[in-house]
């Protein structure tokens, strides 16, 4: 029983705020009615027998119908309000030139009268007026100059904005160009300064060589001149030496071969022409020159 009673107050709003929707509604009802008759019972619906279904089918019909009327005169009251508008403007029209420069309502309405016309357009002080053919094709002009004034200061604006922007491109990428050319040059420099140093430091082990060289040069030629210092003190000794009182006589032996007074190498290659390499510090030949690392043994090698 409450079902049914908010279902006929829910049906009573609708009917007077939106009776579209309510015959949209009602139809629903005719058809799923309809669909309860047929089967005997639509129990979703709360339609549990034939008899329940003819109720249903009943009032969904009566709904439908007091919604179509509900709906025509609506459309039948919007039809009277256009008629009085239709009205209205006739009215205006019959006194065209006495509405020029009268307040109106709507920038789209204008008023006929034979080959005239008056047409609701703003003023200069943001006024809806009626004004004349005249003054309505002047304003119309004006607003489309100024449409255009307006257009091409919005073409300019972007263009420049469009300039600035490349312009900031270009001065970005110079930017970068620069940035670019600046770190090459100092990876240039950097590879000059380590090619100099590079160059720096094989020059001076090559005068450090050179010096070294010069050096033992040096150690050689005084080497050799200490040798033969010696061989000259040598041989100067052995000519002052006295000579030996001579032995009694003994027994003849067997004859000996005679050692040199003196022996004398010129170098390593006389020496070892002769068969002594190595020369041995005491020795007879031994000096100085032979033996350059000063070891005490001549043409090692």
């Amino acid at each position: 029983m409450i079902f049914w009673i908010i279902a006929i107050v829910l049906v009573l709003l609708l009917l007077m705020v939106a009776p579209a929707a309510l015959f949209f509604l009602a139809f629903v009802a005719v058809i799923l009615a309809i669909i309860a008759l047929v089967k005997g019972d639509l129990r979703w619906a709360r339609i549990p027998h034939r008899k329940g279904a003819l109720a249903a089918l009943g009032a969904a019909f009566v709904v439908f119908c007091a919604a179509g009327i509900e709906m025509g005169r609506g459309a039948e009251s919007v039809s009277i309000a256009s008629a009085g508008l239709s009205n209205e403007a006739s009215e205006l029209a019959g006194s065209l030139e006495s509405h020029i420069g009268a307040a109106c309502e709507s920038d789209d309405l204008y008023m006929e009268q034979g080959e005239q016309r008056a047409y609701c357009d703003e003023d200069s002080g943001h006024g809806l007026v009626w004004v004349s053919s005249a003054q309505h094709e002047v304003l119309l002009a004006e607003a489309e100059k100024a449409a255009e004034e307006e257009r091409k200061a919005a073409e300019a604006e972007a263009e420049a904005a469009r300039q600035a922007a490349e312009e900031a491109r270009i001065a970005e990428e110079a930017r970068i160009a620069e940035e670019e050319r600046k770190a090459a040059e100092a990876a240039e420099a950097s590879k000059a300064a380590e090619e100099a140093r590079i160059a720096e430091e094989a020059r001076i082990a090559e005068e450090q060589r050179k010096a070294a060289e010069a050096e033992a040069a040096e150690a050689a030629r005084k080497a050799e001149q200490e040798a033969e210092a010696q061989r000259l003190a040598q041989e100067e000794a052995r000519k002052k030496a006295p000579a030996a009182p001579a032995a009694p006589k003994e027994p003849a032996a067997p004859a000996a071969p005679k050692a040199p007074a003196a022996t004398f190498y010129k170098n390593c290659t006389a020496v070892k022409a002769a068969g002594a390499a190595p020369i041995y510090a005491g020795e007879p030949g031994y000096s100085r020159k032979l033996d350059r690392d000063g070891d005490g043994i001549g043409c090692e090698s």
